[in-house]
Order: C-alpha cells, then structure tokens, then sequence
C-alpha cells in the first residue's frame, strides 16, 4: 500500500511523516474497496467430526488449567489466525458435570448457541440463565459472566459422555441493551450483581 505521492515536494511528504500523517488518496481503493476482498474460504464443521475431538479435550484438560476449554474454528484461508471470517471467532466450548467456567469479562459481544447437554447455566452479572439444547444467549461486551453445570443425566446412552453441555461460543461486534430480565429462563441469581470491575459470583 503506497502512503506516499510522489507528486507532491518531498519537503511536505517529509512533513506529513514527521506528523504521522499520510494522504488518503494514494490507498483510497485498497482501503475503501468497491468489492469484498478477504482471503477467508468456504469451509464446513461437520458437528459429527468436531464432537469426538471436544469431547477428549475434556478428558485431557481440566477446566482449572483452560479456563474456557473451547476449540477455535479457523478459516483454512486465514493462514492459520484464530477466526472464521475477517472479523468473526468461534469455537466450540464444553463444560462438563459438577464444573464451573470462572467468571471473565472481554470487550467482545459474545453469542452462544447451545448444541447438547442439560443441566447448564451462564450467570452474567448476577443474571443466572439456563443453557438448553437450541437456545441462544447472547452476552454484551464487558460483562462478568461464568459457566456451570449442574446436570447428571446423559442426554444419550450412558456409554458416551454426553451429559456435558456444549455450546458454540461467537464472540462478534453487538450493541448491547437491557437485555436480561426480558429473556425466557432467566432469573437474579441468588447473589446480587457485582459492582463494576468485580467478577460476578456464580451460583452453583
């Protein structure tokens, strides 16, 4: 990308350096395209190839060391970056029986989509919500939030540890609202909201 022009005196590009200031015009369509332009790909997660890999990483991380065990969907054409798109990351998180996410806080929104698993909940800023199979949370930017699960029943054959809880974890770029109170399944948790910059207590 060229932050020169070369028609101008040399004297006033120079003064333009010194300032930390460049022209516009010289990289006005590499950076204001008239047409996407990205290196991200096509690219699909098939549930049925992800859930046995999610499923060993929590017998083989515990959660004390993770924080958040999630595995990161990475674009192929991203030459390897921590995102699915230019401007999107994802990953897959499990949380198993008996087990709590310690509370955290980022300036990413965050949307989860829960895949499986009873018996879990997010708490976000005292807001304690349950986490079914199909529901959608949606956490705004900055927010103390932790996960839990409470659960002991498997949602399939004992056999396969399915009784964690799984959700697909995409954090993005959302405006937040007053959001909580209005949302279906969730209720004040026992403790009382945090105040600024303390995490929230979670109930389990």
């Amino acid at each position: 990308m060229t932050t020169r022009d070369p028609s101008l005196p040399a004297e006033y590009s120079a003064g333009l350096d010194r300032l930390s200031l460049a022209p516009l015009w010289t990289a006005l369509h590499v950076l204001l395209p008239q047409e996407r332009v990205t290196q991200a790909v096509p690219h699909r997660w098939r549930w049925s190839e992800m859930r046995g890999p999610l499923l060993e990483a929590a017998r083989l991380v515990p959660l004390e060391q993770a924080e958040r065990r999630v595995l990161v969907l990475r674009n192929p054409g991203l030459g390897g970056a921590y995102a699915v798109t230019a401007t999107l990351f994802a990953g897959l998180q499990i949380i198993l029986p008996g087990e709590t996410a310690p509370s955290h806080h980022h300036t990413p929104a965050a949307l989860r989509l829960v895949v499986e698993g009873r018996g879990a909940f997010t708490t976000v800023d005292g807001v304690r919500c349950a986490m079914e199979p199909g529901d959608l949370i949606i956490t705004p930017p900055m927010r103390w939030h932790d996960h839990g699960h409470e659960g002991w029943r498997p949602l399939r054959p004992p056999a396969s540890p399915s009784s964690s809880a799984t959700s697909i974890r995409t954090p993005g770029l959302s405006r937040s609202a007053p959001w909580a109170a209005r949302l279906s399944g969730c209720a004040p948790a026992s403790s009382p909201a945090p105040s600024v910059g303390r995490p929230a207590a979670s109930s389990t």
